[in-house]
């Protein structure tokens, strides 16, 4: 009597269960929480605001090699040197580590028109808002930029060791990943050295190493010409930006 009467109060147990939690997998979905993200970008030069077909948008990018799209938002030309902007219901899951771009919509990795790049860390908040922003439209992009030591330098001359696939030293130059690879990163030669630190070349491993190739044992020479050591010293010595 006594295990029948256990029974049928684990029974009892195991159907309120099943009925507080919907009775089966096809209760209601989660509902994926949605955020507000907010922000302003200050334009120095709303003359040289793009025209016919092309168009300023704004994009958060979820990777660092810009392959997974967040949110994007086309720019009104302002009345005045400031743009304020406003996106609603976007997915919280999107905004855990984002990437802004401001860049011409015809091309997102376009690095010769002008832009601003800047990784944010963002909590996972209703209402979030973005540090402020300033761009310049006109002009060439700088030939100090990564992108285009990356395309111009490392390449031709450092892939072959130093890519996605074979990183020797834990060292890739390839593009989009050499800013994660090397800024603020110790060197796998010798832990003491930082492999590029932001704003001082001179002091950067990198620089030393490819100076003078005997700080790194086993390592390919590489013959930077002063042009391509120059530009590196310069992205280095402005700050060492992922742009």
């Amino acid at each position: 009597m006594k295990v029948s009467r256990l029974s049928a109060i684990f029974a009892l147990f195991i159907f309120m269960i099943s009925c507080s939690s919907g009775g089966s997998d096809d209760g209601d979905p989660k509902v994926e929480k949605k955020a507000t993200l907010t922000g302003k970008i200050t334009i120095t030069d709303t003359d040289a605001w793009p025209t016919g077909n092309n168009k300023l948008v704004l994009r958060g990018y979820k990777s660092t090699d810009r392959s997974v799209l967040a949110f994007e938002k086309i720019l009104a030309k302002p009345t005045d040197n400031l743009i304020n902007f406003r996106i609603d219901n976007l997915p919280l899951g999107a905004l855990s580590d984002i990437e802004i771009a401001v860049v011409n919509n015809n091309d997102a990795k376009d690095f010769d028109t002008r832009m601003y790049y800047g990784s944010f860390i963002v909590r996972a908040e209703d209402q979030i808002t973005l540090p402020e922003l300033s761009m310049t439209l006109g002009g060439t992009a700088p030939e100090f930029l990564l992108s285009k030591i990356e395309d111009k330098i490392f390449a031709p001359k450092c892939f072959s060791c130093h890519n996605s696939k074979v990183a020797d030293r834990d060292l890739d130059l390839s593009k989009w990943n050499t800013f994660s690879h090397t800024v603020n990163k110790n060197s796998r030669i010798d832990a003491t050295k930082v492999l590029v630190v932001s704003g001082d070349a001179s002091s950067s491993f990198l620089v030393q190493v490819l100076e003078k190739p005997e700080l790194a044992p086993n390592m390919i020479s590489v013959k930077m010409t002063d042009t391509e050591m120059n530009l590196i010293k310069q992205w280095i010595n402005k700050g060492a930006y992922k742009e």
